[in-house]
Parts: C-alpha cells; structure tokens; sequence
C-alpha cells in the first residue's frame, strides 16, 4: 500500500491513514497512536494492540504425557500465555521414555523451574492454576537477556575447558546446574522476543537461533558427561576442544557487535572449516571421540549465526 505525503505548515509531513484500517479500529481525531521506526521502516500501533495476548489455556493432563506437557508449557510460555489450566482425573501422567507413570504436581512443579515468572496460584478440586508473573516492562529487556546467555554459555565452556586442561574432576551437578540456568534464561528470552515490537524477519531468525543455542546446551551438558568418563585425553585433543569452543564464541561475539564486519566473519568461517578439516582428520581415542562427538555442534551453527546477521544488516 503506497501513501502520499502531504506537507503541513512549513517543517511537518503528513501521511493519511487507510480510511478501512482507520474504521476497523474505531480510530477517532485526538487519539494517539504509537509508531516505532524499524530501519527504513515505520510501525504503527494501538495501545494494546499491537499483538494478540493470549490470556489463558487449557490442558487435560489425563489425554497427555510428560514430553507432550512440557512441550505445550513451552509453547504457551513462549507465545505470551498469561494463565495456565492444568485440568486432571488422576494425579498421575505417562512418562514413556522410563515406561512408567509419574506423578503429575511434582512433575508440574519441576517443570516451573524452567521459567522465569510462572507460578502456581492455586492447587484443588483437581487442577492447577499457573500465573504468568511477569510485567510488560520486563519484556522489554531484550538486550539484556541476550547478554546474560551469552556470559552464561561463555562460563559453562570455560568450565568445561578448564576440566580437561586441570584434568581435575568434573562435578556434574555444576554442569547441570549451568544447563538449567542458560536454559531458564533462553525460554523467558523467546518469550519477551515473541512480545517485543521489532521486525518480523528478525525476530524469526532470532526464535530460530536461539531454539539451536538452547540444543547446544543440552549438548554441553552431554559434553560434561562424557568428559567425566573420560580416563584419557591427549594434550592434542586438549588444543581441538579449545579451538572448538573459541570459534562458536567469536561467532557468538558476532551477534552484539555494533557494526557487523563481514571480513572478520569471512576470515572465522575459513578458520572454522580448517578446525573441521583438522578434526575429521585426527585419530582420537575412544573417549576423545565421544566428547567430539557432542560438541561438534557448536562447529555447525556457522549457517544460522550468519543468516541471523545478514538479516539485522537488511532489516537495518
């Protein structure tokens, strides 16, 4: 839709609203409407209305199991849910993966622990009550939280590194701890992301970025686990791990530079695929190999970090 602009006096330019647009939300002379410049862009809003909030779901625990409960207080989570109705016959829900049943409050109780701001309110007659405790002004602290995944995940691997080079124990409770934490951090982040007034484009290519760094955590959770078996790591593998580590923390560095320098990028990609060549090429033992094998991933983000900064360079 093209608009004309009008000139208003001798410094001011007009553009009029879409007569249909104007109706449709029973705008009148006199009120206010937010607009927001997005690059070369401009986004205009009502109060209140520049999203859908969504206020309450429903779940009957009694037609799910536990990975399908977590998988929808995700997504509920991650859309804005205000409110959630956990409705049950029976206080227990099918755990397929250890072929039993568990029991559901607890397991409820648990999972709240993922997300910053859900609390239940209440808990009779059968069904629990989860409130979303979380402001609007908090939502807005998406910079924020973004840098405090980032030191986050930059702790959890230099505790990892500094395991294999001290070849001291490795306390897997710290690194579940550290797992827990980053993860708690990136579900309120995609949450304050879905509600937060940047472009469609970007946000898109951020939700999927972030859904692949929340993948990598469990991966170095995995990591910590198969460093802990590991009863022989040579000094070369040592030198592997650490390149590993530091090309997905340059790229990570990426994300919050002021101005995107795309040689610098062009030169870490190269250095990237020389780790891969290496890597592929070197005979590790038994327990090295188990410990690539999870970590790899963090050499095969290069993709989606890359998309993610070409779109904020177009959006922008």
């Amino acid at each position: 839709m093209r608009r004309k602009v009008n000139r208003v006096g001798q410094s001011t330019l007009t553009v009029s609203l879409p007569s249909q647009w104007a109706r449709k939300h029973k705008i009148k002379p006199g009120d206010e409407i937010n607009v927001d410049e997005d690059g070369n862009a401009l986004m205009l809003w009502l109060d209140g209305k520049n999203r859908k909030v969504i206020k309450e779901r429903v779940i009957v625990a009694d037609k799910t199991s536990k990975i399908m409960l977590a998988k929808q207080f995700h997504e509920f989570y991650w859309q804005g849910v205000e409110c959630i109705r956990v409705k049950y016959s029976k206080n227990k829900i099918a755990d397929y993966k250890n072929n039993k049943s568990i029991n559901l409050t607890d397991y409820v109780s648990d999972l709240l622990q993922r997300f910053i701001g859900f609390e239940i309110i209440s808990q009779k007659n059968n069904e629990i009550v989860i409130n979303s405790l979380i402001t609007t002004e908090e939502s807005e602290k998406i910079i924020s939280l973004e840098r405090r995944i980032y030191y986050l995940v930059k702790e959890f691997l230099f505790a990892l590194h500094e395991i294999v080079d001290t070849k001291s124990k490795m306390d897997l409770k710290v690194a579940y701890q550290y797992h827990d934490n980053i993860a708690k951090f990136i579900h309120y982040y995609l949450r304050s992301l879905f509600a937060a007034n940047v472009s469609e484009p970007h946000k898109y290519r951020k939700f999927a970025l972030y859904l692949i760094i929340d993948k990598i955590i469990d991966k170095l959770r995995h990591t910590a686990e198969r460093i802990d078996e590991a009863k022989i790591i040579s000094p070369k593998f040592k030198v592997d791990l650490n390149d590993i580590f530091n090309v997905f923390l340059e790229l990570y560095d990426f994300i919050f530079a002021e101005k995107i320098n795309f040689e610098k990028l062009e030169e870490l990609i190269k250095h990237r695929y020389d780790v891969v060549h290496r890597i592929n090429n070197t005979k590790y033992n038994l327990y090295e190999a188990r410990i690539i094998m999870e970590c790899k991933i963090l050499l095969d983000v290069i993709n989606d970090f890359s998309q993610t900064l070409i779109t904020r360079e177009i959006v922008n």
